[in-house]
């Protein structure tokens, strides 16, 4: 098949794909890989809204300043905003390259995330946890509806790390939050 009689069933095609059609892509997707999402910001409404349990959680903000960082932070990827789904042959692609498409492309309405994603490949045979290098969390943001316990157990283990603290208050003149310093 060419890739335009492809790229004509390719609507058709994305359909079944999300409906588990094609079974290898999305077990590939669902249980041998892991994803880890980032924002360039950290004080998007929508974002704690939706991601943050409703600004019960935190952000957590990185840095990177040797070349441990930058290798860590090498693997992450853009995800590409688009209006249309991507254009990918169903019949000869790879369940990877698949996946890949559905994992690095959203739609333009969710381009305020302005997000980027690791891809780590064989989760389901390690640890659901990645080692993160050491000095590259810089600060932690809390959500202005955090509890009292969530904010203790935090403050518990950022102790004696050099890492900043910072709690969201709601502004009060506009939509948003400010966020001031606590440790």
């Amino acid at each position: 098949m060419t890739d335009a009689d492809a790229e004509k069933l390719a609507p058709t095609r994305w359909k079944q794909a999300e409906k588990g059609v094609r079974k290898e892509a999305l077990h590939w997707l669902q249980h041998d890989i892991g994803v880890i999402s980032f924002s360039e910001i950290n004080d998007n409404i929508l974002m704690w809204s939706h991601y943050a349990g409703g600004h019960n959680g935190i952000c957590v903000e990185f840095r990177y300043t040797d070349r441990d960082h930058a290798d860590f932070f090498a693997k992450a990827q853009r995800v590409a905003y688009k209006e249309k789904l991507p254009i990918v042959n169903f019949y000869t692609a790879s369940p990877i390259k698949i996946a890949k498409a559905l994992i690095l492309t959203k739609s333009v309405h969710w381009s305020y995330e302005r997000e980027w994603r690791m891809i780590v490949p064989d989760a389901a045979h390690h640890s659901r946890y990645i080692q993160i290098p050491t000095g590259v969390i810089t600060a932690v943001y809390l959500g202005c509806e955090i509890n009292r316990r969530n904010r203790e157990a935090i403050s518990d283990i950022l102790q004696n790390r050099n890492i900043k603290v910072f709690q969201a208050e709601r502004k009060r003149d506009a939509y948003g939050s400010n966020f001031k310093p606590i440790k």
